[in-house]
Protein backbone atom coordinates (compact mmCIF):
# COMPACT_ATOMS: atom_id res chain seq x y z
CA UNK A 1 0.00 0.00 0.00
CA UNK A 2 1.13 3.08 -1.19
CA UNK A 3 1.10 6.65 1.16
CA UNK A 4 0.33 9.12 -2.15
CA UNK A 5 0.18 12.59 -0.85
CA UNK A 6 -2.14 14.92 -2.56
CA UNK A 7 -1.26 17.99 -4.23
CA UNK A 8 -1.12 20.80 -2.21
CA UNK A 9 -1.00 24.69 -4.04
CA UNK A 10 -0.86 27.96 -1.43
CA UNK A 11 -3.72 30.33 -2.46
CA UNK A 12 -3.36 34.26 -2.24
CA UNK A 13 -6.00 36.36 -0.96
CA UNK A 14 -5.66 40.38 -1.69
CA UNK A 15 -8.15 42.64 -0.47
CA UNK A 16 -9.04 45.66 -2.91
CA UNK A 17 -11.88 47.25 -1.17
CA UNK A 18 -14.49 47.06 1.69
CA UNK A 19 -17.84 49.12 2.67
CA UNK A 20 -18.83 48.47 5.74
CA UNK A 21 -22.17 50.68 4.95
CA UNK A 22 -22.47 48.33 2.56
CA UNK A 23 -21.39 45.26 3.85
CA UNK A 24 -18.88 44.05 0.93
CA UNK A 25 -15.47 42.92 1.02
CA UNK A 26 -13.70 42.77 -2.80
CA UNK A 27 -10.34 41.23 -4.04
CA UNK A 28 -8.44 38.81 -5.38
CA UNK A 29 -7.41 35.36 -5.19
CA UNK A 30 -4.59 33.65 -6.93
CA UNK A 31 -3.76 30.23 -6.77
CA UNK A 32 -1.39 28.27 -8.86
CA UNK A 33 -2.23 29.30 -12.61
CA UNK A 34 -5.75 30.25 -11.18
CA UNK A 35 -7.25 33.79 -10.41
CA UNK A 36 -10.63 35.03 -9.19
CA UNK A 37 -12.21 37.69 -8.55
CA UNK A 38 -14.75 37.76 -5.43
CA UNK A 39 -17.17 40.23 -3.61
CA UNK A 40 -18.63 39.03 -0.52
CA UNK A 41 -21.73 40.68 0.87
CA UNK A 42 -21.55 39.72 5.09
CA UNK A 43 -25.10 41.00 5.56
CA UNK A 44 -27.75 39.19 6.32
CA UNK A 45 -27.53 36.93 3.66
CA UNK A 46 -23.83 36.30 3.73
CA UNK A 47 -23.06 35.95 -0.28
CA UNK A 48 -20.01 35.34 -1.80
CA UNK A 49 -19.68 36.11 -5.26
CA UNK A 50 -16.24 34.58 -7.56
CA UNK A 51 -15.84 35.00 -10.96
CA UNK A 52 -14.35 33.20 -13.25
CA UNK A 53 -16.78 30.36 -12.75
CA UNK A 54 -14.01 27.77 -14.04
CA UNK A 55 -11.85 26.68 -11.10
CA UNK A 56 -14.74 27.87 -8.64
CA UNK A 57 -15.22 24.79 -6.09
CA UNK A 58 -11.23 24.79 -5.27
CA UNK A 59 -11.71 27.92 -3.51
CA UNK A 60 -15.01 28.44 -2.34
CA UNK A 61 -15.23 26.73 0.19
CA UNK A 62 -11.32 27.82 1.64
CA UNK A 63 -12.39 31.24 0.86
CA UNK A 64 -15.93 30.93 2.74
CA UNK A 65 -13.55 30.06 6.36
CA UNK A 66 -11.26 32.93 5.70
CA UNK A 67 -13.74 35.61 5.59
Amino acid sequence: MSSRRLPETTAYVRVTGQSWQKGTIEGEVTAGNFEWQFQWRFTAEKTLILEPSQGRALIQEPLHRFL
